[in-house]
């Protein structure tokens, strides 16, 4: 489903991109998570690369892979620069998905995303209002109070096969989409460009 939207109140315009995917419980979510880090998330990610440093097509992008307890999303936001179509944006999504799901992801990117759940975890049980938290969510929604750590446990277990798989099965061409643009009355664009 693809939804262009015209906002008189936008300064710029915004493209959100996803997919459905799993809730927290079902086991491909480990999976799902890792390979939103290694498309998404951080200055190294695949996607924000190619579309900030490489290409220059945007200001900002970025996203992960968002899961509640029932359902889940791997979403995508970019901030075009000046005059950058959405199609120019969705099709560096698409090769880069494509690449993944033909080709698979190296063991030293999965080492990666699997370090960076490492330090996140770290960094939530570093406080004591982290702990009280994981230990409260852990007990309250999954009826484990050490969830945070079981969940690193399937992190370290995940392969790059597996991330293979859930690019192929979850990320396919049934994604959704949302261009805002600014409307005529929407105030001049700001940031590069």
């Amino acid at each position: 489903m693809e939804t262009v939207v015209e906002d008189p109140l936008a300064q710029q315009s915004l493209f959100l991109l996803g997919w459905h995917t799993v809730g927290a419980n079902h086991p491909d979510r480990y999976a799902l998570d890792l390979l939103g880090n290694i498309l998404l998330v951080g200055e190294s990610a695949r996607i924000p690369k190619i579309l900030q440093d490489e290409k220059k097509l945007t200001a900002f992008s970025g996203g992960t892979h968002f899961a509640q307890r029932d359902v889940g999303l791997v979403f995508i936001q970019a901030l075009p620069n000046k005059d950058v179509k959405f199609d120019a944006i969705k099709q560096v999504v698409r090769d880069e998905v494509a690449k993944i799901q033909k080709s698979g992801i190296t063991a030293k990117e999965l080492q990666k995303a699997i370090n960076k759940k490492v330090m996140d975890t770290v960094e939530t049980l570093a406080t004591n209002a982290g702990r009280a938290g994981e230990i409260a969510q852990g007990a309250l929604f999954h009826n484990d109070p050490k969830h945070i750590l079981t969940d690193l446990e399937k992190y370290q277990q995940v392969k790059p096969a597996d991330i293979k798989r859930v690019a192929t099965e979850y990320l396919g061409a049934n994604w959704l989409t949302l261009e805002i643009n600014p409307g005529s009355t929407g105030a001049p664009m700001m940031g590069p460009g």
